[in-house]
């Protein structure tokens, strides 16, 4: 009887910290999708700004673009040409 007692002395103990684990996991995971939501706002907010001042990809894309086909017409015409 007195090995019980002493078990059943353990069990708050037990209990608190797994809840204390089981809290601090769930808090990590919350604050971790916050600053990742939150940080993927911001590159859409700078893409949307990238793209309304006219440097965004699109134009980048037309200079390589411009970029390889000059480089073809160079080599299609010869270098005594």
């Amino acid at each position: 009887m007195q090995r019980i007692e002493e078990i059943m002395d353990w069990i708050p103990v037990v209990f608190i910290a797994f809840k204390l684990i089981v809290i601090g996991t769930a808090l990590y995971f919350s604050i971790k999708t916050h600053h990742d939501k939150q940080k993927e706002e911001q590159e859409e907010e700078r893409q949307r700004q990238a793209r309304a001042s006219g440097t965004g990809s699109a134009i980048q894309l037309g200079q390589v673009q411009q970029h390889v086909e000059t480089s073809q017409c160079a080599r299609q015409s010869g270098p005594g040409e």
